[in-house]
């Protein structure tokens, strides 16, 4: 879900980590169907996170972190 967070940011979508979640796994159902139209909506905002490093820490650390902590 880190990783996916990272992704949308990288697209101008400023969401935190459950929308990351949600679109990895609307992302993971895209890839059973052969031809369809994926939608996930993001409703979680990425300021919530701002302290935990999330965008600006090593990717693997924020992946540790995550593991070990409840972010909401």
């Amino acid at each position: 879900s880190i990783e996916w967070t990272r992704r949308l940011t990288d697209v101008g979508v400023f969401a935190g980590i459950s929308a990351g979640s949600a679109v990895a796994a609307a992302a993971k159902g895209a890839e059973q169907l052969e031809e369809a139209t994926m939608v996930a909506l993001v409703a979680d905002g990425g300021w919530k996170y701002l302290s935990t490093g999330a965008w600006t820490d090593d990717l693997d650390d924020v992946v540790d972190r995550a593991s070990r902590l409840i972010y909401f």
